[in-house]
């Protein structure tokens, strides 16, 4: 999204992550040692999604002409040349420098960290690290629907490593007939309305079930 300028230099393609917040527990835990980096890593990405019929759509149209693939290639080498070039990178840190110098003689603290917060400055939450990435954020005022009946699929979705990074924020498998018991019967639905429904399971887990869900095609948001 910094670089590419969609329909210019490439496509750039919607994305959908939690919101801020549902991501203090991951935090917490790996700054308290209960997760490794990878584990932190692999929680936070597996209920990142991105919208592949908007990436297949692109895909297509690069694919089947080559002159768009030429002309946006060419637009992006210019747009390297002209604004990352190491000269320029460096005259562009060498500001920054100087900026953040001027804040820290002029400026105040601002944002002090709270006794009873969750976690260290340097282990922030990573939803709320990034909220400018995502082009979305799944919340509990949307609405969520599933969109898959075929089961065999879905479980095999469900069972590859790649999918189930880390468990542990999701709901327990065994939740999930329950979760999956009112999708079906009443997708689409008020993702508080679910919340309601299921008020035995931790509201956070159930929020990074259903970004995953979205993840693996068999649910699909809508804010």
């Amino acid at each position: 999204r910094d670089t590419v300028r969609d329909g210019i230099d490439g496509y750039t393609i919607p994305t959908l992550a939690p919101r801020k917040g549902l991501g203090d527990d991951l935090a917490y835990k790996y700054f308290s040692g209960q997760y490794k980096y990878d584990d932190y890593l692999g929680a936070t990405q597996q209920t990142i999604s991105v919208n592949f019929e908007a990436l297949s759509t692109a895909l297509v149209r690069l694919i089947e002409h080559p002159h768009l693939r030429q002309k946006m290639g060419a637009s992006g080498k210019e747009r390297a040349n002209l604004l990352y070039d190491w000269p320029k990178i460096i005259s562009a840190y060498e500001d920054l420098w100087l900026e953040l110098e001027k804040r820290r003689l002029s400026n105040q603290e601002i944002s002090r960290v709270s006794d009873n917060s969750t976690f260290h400055p340097s282990h922030p939450d990573p939803f709320n690290m990034f909220e400018s990435f995502p082009s979305q954020h799944i919340s509990e005022e949307g609405k969520i629907e599933l969109v898959t009946a075929n089961w065999s699929e879905t479980i095999k979705l469900i069972s590859l490593k790649i999918s189930y990074a880390n468990p542990d924020p999701l709901i327990d498998l065994e939740e999930m007939p329950f979760l999956f018991g009112h999708l079906e019967k009443n997708s689409p639905v008020l993702i508080n309305s679910l919340i309601n429904l299921l008020p035995k399971i931790d509201q956070n887990k159930i929020m990074l079930t259903l970004a995953w869900l979205v993840k693996l095609g068999i649910c699909r948001y809508y804010p």
